[in-house]
């Protein structure tokens, strides 16, 4: 059995983009300047922006954008849903 066997490309993309995610987020909160903790936020960004380039949602990013925020049905009774089913999201109220 090779080291390297299970590792693809998608698992180092992973892990590099959390890395510099986590190495952002710390550089945010832990840096006194406020010139480096806005660099620590656009790196932070960055490595976000990555890790939805590799989930695929800016390739479709309306369906992410739905999944993200929601369908905005706020309660209603969807026509594509199941007879009776109303869609609910948390703190949703009727129009």
């Amino acid at each position: 059995m090779h080291l390297l066997e299970g590792i693809t490309p998608e698992l180092v993309v992973f892990v590099l983009a959390g890395a510099a995610c986590i190495a952002g987020a710390l550089g945010v909160v832990l840096s006194s300047n406020p010139v480096h903790a806005a660099l620590s936020l656009v790196g932070t960004l960055f490595g976000i922006a990555v890790l939805f380039v590799a989930l695929g949602v800016v390739g479709n990013l309306p369906g992410g954008l739905l999944y993200v925020f929601g369908d905005g049905s706020r309660g209603r009774v969807r026509a594509d849903s199941p007879a009776g089913h109303v869609s609910s999201s948390p703190g949703a109220r009727p129009r």
